[in-house]
C-alpha cells in the first residue's frame, strides 16, 4: 500500500484514506445540495401557484358577494409584476413574463355561463376587478 505522507504504518494510512473519501464524498453531497437550492431559488412555481389559488379565491368571492365591488389587487409577497395572469373558460393561468414556453399554473374558478370573464393581463402592476350587475370585469 502507498504510504500518505509520512506515515508508514498499514493501519494509520488505511485511516487517512478512509477520511479523505468521506471528505470527497462530503464535498460532492454539499456541492449537489447547493445547485439543488440555487435552481429552487430561481423556481417561481410555488409562487404562481400561490397567486393561482389566490386570484380564483377573490374571483369567486366576487361572485358571492351582493352588489358591486370595486377591488384593486396588489399582493406584498410576490411581485405580480414579473408573471401574465390569463383569464378564460372559468380557469386562470399565470405564467411567467421571461419565459415563453412555460406551461403554467391553472386554477380554476367560478363564473356564471352567461358572462364569462375573457382577460389577459401582461405584468401587471395591479389588478383591478369591478363588478356591476352580476357581470365581473378584470383590468
Amino acid at each position: 500500500m502507498i504510504t500518505v505522507f509520512f506515515i508508514k504504518s498499514k493501519r494509520a494510512s488505511k485511516i487517512v484514506y478512509q477520511v479523505m473519501i468521506q471528505l470527497i464524498i462530503v464535498m460532492f453531497v454539499f456541492a449537489i445540495l447547493m445547485s439543488y437550492v440555487k435552481s429552487v431559488e430561481k423556481d417561481t412555481l410555488f409562487e404562481k401557484d400561490y397567486l393561482a389559488k389566490d386570484m380564483a379565491l377573490i374571483i369567486d368571492a366576487n361572485y358571492a358577494a351582493p352588489g358591486e365591488i370595486d377591488y384593486s389587487y396588489k399582493n406584498t409577497r410576490v411581485d405580480i409584476k414579473k408573471f401574465n395572469f390569463e383569464f378564460k373558460d372559468q380557469k386562470l393561468r399565470v405564467t411567467e413574463s421571461v419565459k415563453s414556453q412555460d406551461a403554467g399554473m391553472i386554477e380554476s374558478y367560478g363564473d356564471v355561463k352567461s358572462k364569462e370573464v375573457y382577460t389577459h393581463l401582461n405584468s401587471p402592476e395591479t389588478i383591478n376587478f369591478h363588478k356591476k350587475d352580476g357581470s365581473l370585469q378584470i383590468e
